[in-house]
């Protein structure tokens, strides 16, 4: 290639770089976050409906005993429960009300499978009303193949559900969890850990539910799970490596 072409490639090289700049420039940053997930639990067969039905897990015990088949999503309407969400119609009417309720002893780890990847901020909600004062529920996330449970623990024992929500990236403290099925299902003990500092993408979301009332039944409910994330912007590196990487390849036809 002689100087001609290599001075009208690399002139040719800048414009592109400085437009896929400008290009980037103007295109708008999304700041709304977009509902991602939502599952309100919705029941209409007349009695209690089976948590595996909603494509959920559940683990029970120390043991991580798989209970996704028992009968855990009640059906109750009016003050009871929130007005339900799916993911189709967040927060729509004339959904069929209903939450997860589990009236134990133990622990318990419930979880749907979801893949976020590819976003910015990304925030969790649910309705917490549990019968005694001593219960806890919390976040639960699981990163590639670990479990973490939020530090912060959220209990609510009037009669009417409350809703709270954690935004991951305000600095959220979270504890390992050491879940095995059919194994071990426990908190682990060591330090809390920041979720910045937690590497990989999030495969898993959920609650965790800890009844602490020495063994004795309690009634522990969650309703209408909310996910919402902000997606990223195109990344301007990569725009630009694609121009760079197409202009390269026509200099090597061209030599």
């Amino acid at each position: 290639m002689n100087k001609t072409c290599t001075s009208k490639y690399n002139k040719g090289l800048v414009f592109a770089v400085v437009s896929a700049v400008i290009f980037s420039l103007a295109i708008p940053t999304q700041t709304i976050a977009d509902i991602v997930y939502a599952q309100g639990f919705a029941n209409d067969t007349g009695s209690s409906a089976k948590l595996s039905d909603y494509g959920w897990y559940s683990y029970s015990n120390t043991n991580a005993l798989n209970v996704s088949g028992n009968n855990r999503v009640a059906q109750q309407n009016g003050s009871a429960a929130l007005t339900a969400v799916n993911a189709d119609t967040p927060y729509g009417d004339n959904i069929p009300q209903g939450f997860y309720t589990a009236a134990s002893g133990a622990i318990s780890l419930a979880y749907v499978e979801l893949a976020l990847s590819g976003y910015t901020d990304i925030s969790l909600s649910f309705g917490v009303r549990n019968s005694v004062d001593t219960s806890s529920t919390r976040f639960a996330i699981k990163v590639g193949s670990d479990w973490y449970v939020s530090e912060t623990t959220y209990n609510q024992i009037t009669s009417s559900f409350v809703t709270y929500s954690l935004d991951l990236l305000a600095d959220t403290e979270f504890r390992a969890v050491n879940f095995t099925p059919s194994v071990e299902l426990a908190i682990s003990t060591d330090p809390v850990v920041e979720f910045g500092d937690i590497a990989g993408n999030i495969t898993a979301v959920g609650f965790f539910l800890d009844p602490n009332h020495g063994g004795a039944t309690t009634t522990m409910r969650v309703d209408n799970f909310i996910v919402t994330a902000i997606p990223e912007p195109a990344t301007l590196g990569l725009l630009i490596t694609s121009i760079a990487g197409v202009l390269s390849l026509r200099r090597v036809r061209r030599a």
